[in-house]
C-alpha cells in the first residue's frame, strides 16, 4: 500500500521499490489525496503495474491507510508511503522466506534504514527486553487484524503506534524478524517536526503520567519554533533592507 497527496518528486522512487520486487504475487493499492503537482501523471505511467489507484480528497495520512485497507484482499498489508522505498529488490522475499509462520504471527516486523538529509542510519529493531521498536514501513501485517483494529483518525501523528497498543492489548501477537525491510525518509514529516505533538499523543496512548520526558519534548518544540520564527524574520528584515537599499525614493522616506 502506499498514500501519497502531491509527491511529484518522491512517488515514482517508491512505486520502483514496490513493483521491481522479485516476489510477483503482489496486489499495490496506492491511495491519493487528490494531488496537483504532477503526482497523477506519475501514477497513470505505472498504472499497468498497480492494483488500484484511487485519487480523491482526504482526512489525512491515516484515513487514505484505512481506505487502502478497506479495498485490501491479500493475506498481508504493508505500508510504503511516499518518500519511503524498500531496502532492496528481494526484500518480501527473503522476509517471509525468514520468518517461520508456523510461528504465531499477526505483526511482523523488520529493521530499518533511517535517512537523513546528512547520510543514513541503519536502525537495528531487535526488542530490547519485552520492548518493541518498529518503524511502520518495515512492518507487515496480517489484512485480518488491520481491517479489526484500523487506524483511529483522533490521532494525526501516532495512529500506527496506536493500533499496534490496541492490537496486542486484545490479544494480536507481533514479532521480530532479522532482516532489513525499509528506507524510511526520517525528516521532513509531522513526526519528526511536531514533537510536542508526538509525545503529546504518545502520552495519551500509553496512559502515562505527564514527566520529565514529556516537558522535554514540549521545550524542544517551543526552541524549534522560536528559531523557525526568528529566521523567517531575520530573512524578511533583510528582503526589506535590500528593497530600501535599490530604490532611492524609499530611502528619502
Amino acid at each position: 500500500m502506499t498514500v501519497c497527496f502531491n509527491c511529484a518528486t518522491e512517488i515514482e522512487a517508491t512505486i520502483k521499490s514496490v513493483v521491481n520486487q522479485s516476489y510477483r504475487d503482489l496486489e499495490y493499492i496506492i491511495i491519493d489525496g487528490g494531488s496537483s503537482d504532477g503526482t497523477l501523471v506519475i501514477l497513470e505511467k505505472y498504472s499497468d503495474c498497480i492494483s488500484k489507484i484511487v485519487s480523491e480528497p482526504d482526512k489525512g495520512i491515516y484515513d487514505a491507510m484505512n481506505k487502502a485497507t478497506d479495498l485490501a484482499t491479500g493475506e498481508w498489508i504493508n505500508f510504503m508511503n511516499a518518500g519511503d522505498t524498500f531496502a532492496n529488490e528481494y526484500v518480501i522475499e527473503n522476509f517471509f522466506r525468514i520468518a517461520d509462520l508456523k510461528e504465531p504471527n499477526d505483526i511482523l516486523y523488520g529493521d530499518t534504514i533511517l535517512k537523513y538529509p546528512f547520510g543514513s542510519y541503519y536502525r537495528d529493531c531487535r526488542p530490547t527486553g519485552t520492548k518493541h521498536r518498529w518503524c511502520h514501513q518495515s512492518m507487515f501485517i496480517r489484512t485480518s487484524v488491520i481491517k479489526k483494529f484500523r487506524y483511529d483518525l483522533s490521532f494525526k501523528i501516532r495512529a500506527d503506534y496506536n493500533f499496534v497498543v490496541k492490537a496486542t492489548d486484545n490479544g494480536s501477537n507481533i514479532r521480530y524478524v532479522p532482516t532489513v525491510v525499509a528506507c524510511y525518509k526520517n525528516y521532513d514529516g509531522l513526526s519528526s517536526t511536531r514533537s510536542d505533538l508526538f509525545a503529546e499523543e504518545t502520552y495519551i496512548i500509553e496512559n502515562k503520567p505527564k514527566d520529565w520526558k514529556y516537558w522535554l519534548f514540549k521545550l524542544d518544540y517551543f526552541r524549534r519554533h522560536t528559531l523557525h520564527l526568528y529566521c523567517f524574520w531575520k530573512n524578511t528584515e533583510s528582503r526589506i533592507k535590500n528593497s530600501i537599499d535599490k530604490n532611492p525614493r524609499l530611502k528619502k522616506m
